[in-house]
């Protein structure tokens, strides 16, 4: 099971809501990167954090995540590097953590 816990951000935009809303739209390729780790090791479980950058058009121009393994956190950085966000109000890039809690069923 996948659950998103608070997400940070510094500047104006996209918000909270904002955000959440578009993980949403990426969350089975998120949910997909645990799985894949969750097979080997059935007791996997933990908190990754993706820190991100939506520039000026809402696009992702850096992803980084950290957290259970260097694979699962690589395969959500690319996830939310894919991702399309609402463009910064004021025109200027926002920086996001937005922090995941993985538990086994």
């Amino acid at each position: 099971a996948i659950r998103a816990l608070p997400i940070e951000r510094a500047g104006e935009g996209p918000t909270e809501r904002e955000v959440q809303r578009v993980l949403r739209r990426v969350r089975s390729r998120i949910q997909s990167c645990y799985a894949v780790a969750v097979e080997s090791r059935p007791d996997l479980e933990g908190r990754v954090t993706a820190s991100f950058v939506v520039g000026s058009h809402g696009d992702v121009l850096r992803s980084h995540a950290a957290g259970l393994t260097g694979d699962v956190a690589g395969c959500i950085s690319d996830a939310v590097a894919s991702a399309r966000f609402p463009a910064p109000r004021n025109g200027l890039p926002v920086s996001v953590e937005a922090p995941f809690h993985f538990a086994a069923h």
